[in-house]
This record gives structure tokens, sequence and C-alpha cells, in this order.
């Protein structure tokens, strides 16, 4: 009398149990992709290239067509670029951009006294 209603639970649970893993797919390559435009901006901070450097935050940051939530906020992607920036500047040291721009060498000025702190 009752053998019904296990296999209508099936038949029901069935759809919700397909749905489940396919949003978890979808969940996995979406990680995916943004560490791997992650990792893209971690390189091109390498190069100081801040047009890439650009690119990257807004593709992070544009929520896709098909999932809003897909989308990084600007705080935590500018959070990520600020924590790259020190990790790569623990790694590599004094950025020889900046040992030769006119902004150290007025520090060196004024911290030397000197007109020609070299």
């Amino acid at each position: 009398m009752w053998w019904h209603l296990p296999l209508i639970a099936a038949v029901l649970l069935s759809p919700c149990f397909s749905l489940c893993k396919m949003l978890k797919r979808k969940f996995k390559r979406r990680s995916e992709v943004q560490e791997h435009s992650l990792n893209d901006l971690y390189g091109a901070l390498w190069d100081e290239t801040d047009e890439k450097v650009e690119h990257y935050t807004e593709l992070l940051c544009r929520p896709k067509w098909y999932c809003y939530w897909d989308a990084m906020s600007r705080k935590d992607v500018e959070s990520r670029v600020h924590e790259f920036r020190a990790h790569q500047s623990r790694i590599g040291g004094v950025s020889l951009r900046y040992v030769l721009s006119n902004e150290f060498a007025q520090l060196a000025r004024r911290r030397t006294g000197q007109t020609n702190p070299t």
C-alpha cells in the first residue's frame, strides 16, 4: 500500500540532487577562473603595467550576465592588490624605478642635506 511513497520521493528528489551537483561544478569553475585571473593580476603587478592591473581589476569586479554574485567587490580586489604589492615588495626589495625617480632623489637630498647625495 505504501510502496509508491519512496518512489515518489526518489522522483521528486532526483532533480534536486542534479541541480546541487551542477551548482557545485559551476562554483568550482568560477573559483578556478577567479584564481587564474588573480594569478595574472599578480604577474601584471610584477611587470608594473598599470593598464593590465586596471584590466584585471575590472575583469574581477564586473558581474557576469549569468551570475551576478560571481564578481568580487572592488574593495576586495584592491585589498588583494595591496597584499600582492606588499608581498612583492618583501621579496623583490626596492624597485629600480623608484631609486631612479625624482621622488627618491628629493628624499635623499632632504635626508642628507646635500644637493648631490650620490
